[in-house]
């Protein structure tokens, strides 16, 4: 009986044993985390209060869709158009055109703006128009490249109505808190297309500093990723430090 009386009290000692390590082990762990997850708390405060001097957004598809808001502004041009004269013109045939100077473009290897693109193909649809409808000679050219010019105008214009119109939902909210929790910060937009937010006037024009454009003339051929955009941009921020010293 004394011996296995024995065998039990050693068989509670090494269970006591085990319970008393798995214990341990639990605490060190529970110390672990605790420790890693105020390490972590405190790497996040650090992060979100960091200075922030310049801030930058992408516009298509970032703070807008691009794809409705080109599909209204060329809407409008084609509606433009069939106001001044020029009814068989449509979207399809103004696609093709575009389509069809990219492709002739590529054979020379030959880049242009997205302006430019544009402007060709409106001038490419009024002549094919001009050529089986109209014979009037007392058009010159001058009337042509000021007809095109308004023509993309309101191409422009409708261009950054849309993009108001179709605004993500947040993206106002997003930036009015990025001016309150950075208030000295200077906020700018960099884009290959022609959005420009300051010429959004009721919705981001006051939201931004500036705006860079891959068809800008400092900035053409060097649209993104190439790092001349980037440079641009770079210097208008510092441009911008240099005007409001003065202003000081």
């Amino acid at each position: 009986n004394f011996s296995t009386n024995q065998d039990q009290v050693t068989k509670m000692v090494e269970l006591m044993t085990k319970q008393s390590i798995l214990l341990i082990l639990i605490a060190i762990a529970n110390a672990f985390t605790s420790q890693t997850l105020k390490h972590s708390h405190r790497k996040s405060n650090a992060i979100t209060k960091l200075n922030a001097d310049l801030i930058t957004f992408d516009l298509d598809d970032t703070i807008f869709p691009v794809a409705p808001v080109v599909q209204d502004a060329n809407a409008a041009l084609i509606s433009h158009l069939h106001g001044i004269g020029y009814g068989e013109i449509s979207q399809e045939s103004l696609i093709a055109s575009t389509k069809l100077i990219r492709g002739e473009l590529s054979t020379i290897d030959k880049v242009i703006t997205y302006t430019e693109l544009r402007k060709r193909a409106i001038r490419m649809e009024i002549d094919r128009y001009e050529l089986h409808q109209r014979t009037n000679a007392d058009l010159t050219e001058r009337y042509f490249t000021d007809l095109v010019t308004k023509a993309y105008d309101v191409w422009e214009e409708n261009r950054h109505l849309a993009a108001e119109k179709y605004l993500y939902h947040d993206a106002i909210s997003m930036l009015e808190k990025l001016r309150s929790e950075y208030p000295n910060a200077t906020i700018g937009a960099i884009t290959n297309g022609k959005g420009n937010p300051l010429m959004m006037k009721d919705t981001l024009c006051d939201l931004f500093d500036f705006c860079v454009s891959g068809e800008d003339d400092d900035v053409f051929p060097h649209r993104k990723p190439h790092e001349g955009i980037y440079n641009v941009a770079l210097q208008r921020y510092k441009d911008l430090l240099h005007l409001e010293g003065d202003d000081n």
